[in-house]
């Protein structure tokens, strides 16, 4: 089960290693009070190509500079409220702005600056495609210079234009490139693209959702990201022509309206979600920015950290058919399930309400004993045992003594509790090679530590043919009638040393902590 990343023994650094990165810059800023954009449907604008800019000259008027201030949740278990900065275009000389995604999804306040003019107009987010990467906003103009889509096959060689603010700034910068590629892969962490393709231009955050055009001012494709190699990539026009008319005349569009990514820990992987557009399909199942999702319709996604599953099941249930969904809230600790494009909004999953448990373990009944029991491992595989089922908090973890890491488990009603004080029972066990050598007596380690909280009352020594070592216990824990046991255990080859440590607040906790010993294996011993 999923924890928090930390606790008083260790503290786990995450960091994202992306071999491609979004040209949308973000920035942190203060905290500011806002208001969600609304999602509308718009009727077609009557606005006729022979209208669009025919010039590179008058391409500058028709691109506009889209500052997005919105509240995202990261997987470090941060929040920021943060100001991000991308690039969009004119389609139509009454408002309608194409951008991508990932630079406007989930934001409370969209301002849009045009050509001009140094004030801001407030954008209304009309439409989103997450796997398609782009979105349609709209603000109140009339007669804007606007583009239009080209209609001539894409070639290897052509020259084209990247045009954009790049870096925030609010400067128009007109970029010049060749197409180095009519077609490249458009599966990402966080878009999954059917037609992309890859170009010389050069491609600085900030440049998101711009338009890379002809000389003559025609719309080739939608620039969405570049790579630290130098090498860049559009949306191709085949893609974002089709898209962006759907999104307008709000047919499906792939989006189930989250700003996030595909993303993997030691646990797994899913789609994690950094935001939440409002009144989407995300927002009315209940959705919430820190959710990561986990399964789609009864299968595994983003197993390749990529959208591309992902995307796959939406394309096959949106706009209207109902599917399951399942998703891990780190916030309280709990899986959720519910049915998209139903009534049948997020509710914990049976079986992982961690506050539950912890609720039924308190109304045990005095003298009645643990009935069910679950399989605990440690993260690298290396132990395993049985502890009482109603012990649902669980931690896996890596811990370092005496410069040997550990691979460790920690299983209890409430895990958090467990590790701060003796108000809950629970156990943890550590596995290492490390240790093993620099303990060859495993009393030397025990004398290492000294539970000032509690009284000593004697070493037992331990010996079950498999592992031998000796245990200390430690009673009265906090001023109260806790028991505390520290076990070392060596197998009998040397090779694997084993450290248990147990909190006992009644007769059912003892009987746990011998059904734990017997059941206690390395995996090494299972596998012989």
């Amino acid at each position: 089960m999923r924890r928090g990343l930390t606790n008083k023994w260790h503290v786990m650094a995450l960091a994202l290693v992306m071999g491609l990165v979004v040209s949308a810059c973000s920035t942190p800023a203060s905290d500011t009070t806002t208001s969600g954009p609304t999602t509308t449907t718009i009727a077609t604008t009557t606005t006729t190509e022979s209208q669009a800019v025919s010039n590179l000259q008058d391409v500058r008027g028709a691109v506009v500079r889209i500052t997005a201030e919105g509240t995202f949740e990261y997987p470090t278990g941060t929040s920021y409220n943060e100001v991000g900065s991308g690039s969009g275009f004119f389609i139509t000389g009454d408002g309608l702005i194409v951008t991508n995604n990932h630079v406007v999804a989930g934001a409370g306040l969209i301002q849009v600056y045009v050509e001009g003019s140094s004030d801001p107009l407030n954008g209304r987010l009309v439409g989103t495609s997450e796997c398609a990467d782009l979105a349609v906003v709209d603000v109140d103009v009339q007669d804007a210079p606007f583009l239009a889509w080209s209609e001539e096959p894409i070639v290897v060689g052509e020259e084209i234009l990247v045009a954009g603010f790049p870096l925030g700034d609010p400067e128009y910068t007109l970029i010049d490139g060749i197409i180095s590629k009519e077609s490249a892969s458009g599966d990402t962490d966080w878009a999954s693209i059917d037609s992309v393709i890859e170009h010389t231009g050069d491609t600085l955050p900030g440049s998101s959702g711009g338009p890379i055009v002809t000389r003559e001012g025609r719309v080739v494709a939608v620039n969405y990201a570049g790579d630290s190699l130098g090498q860049a990539y559009g949306i191709s026009v085949d893609t974002a022509k089709d898209v962006v008319e759907r999104i307008i005349d709000g047919d499906n569009t792939l989006a189930l309206g989250v700003n996030g990514w595909a993303y993997e820990d030691e646990f797994g992987t899913g789609v994690w979600v950094a935001s939440v557009v409002p009144d989407s399909p995300a927002d009315r199942v209940g959705l919430e920015a820190g959710d990561l999702i986990t399964e789609f319709a009864g299968l595994l996604i983003a197993e390749d950290v990529t959208l591309a599953g992902y995307c796959d099941i939406l394309d096959g249930h949106l706009p209207d058919r109902p599917f399951d969904i399942q998703v891990w809230r780190e916030s309280d600790g709990s899986y959720y399930e519910g049915v998209v494009n139903s009534d049948q909004t997020l509710v914990v999953m049976e079986g992982f309400d961690e506050g539950e448990a912890a609720s039924e373990w308190e109304n045990l009944p005095e003298g009645a004993a643990y009935q069910e029991f679950t399989l605990i491992f440690d993260g690298q595989n290396l132990v395993s045992f049985e502890a009482p089922s109603l012990w649902a908090d669980q931690d896996q973890f890596e811990w370092e003594f005496a410069g040997a890491v550990s691979s460790a488990v920690t299983v209890s009603p409430d895990v958090d509790a467990w590790v701060e004080g003796w108000s809950v029972p629970g156990a943890s066990i550590a596995v290492s090679t490390e240790l093993a050598a620099l303990y060859p007596d495993p009393a030397d380690y025990l004398a290492e530590f000294s539970w000032s909280d509690c009284e000593f009352g004697e070493q037992v020594p331990y010996d079950d043919g498999l592992y031998a070592g000796v245990f200390n216990i430690w009673v009265n824990c906090g001023g109260t009638d806790a028991a505390f046991v520290d076990l070392a255990l060596l197998d009998t080859d040397g090779e694997y040393f084993i450290n248990g440590q147990f909190t006992m607040l009644t007769d059912a906790d003892i009987d746990a902590f011998g059904h734990i010993l017997d059941s206690l294996y390395l995996t090494k011993d299972l596998e012989g």
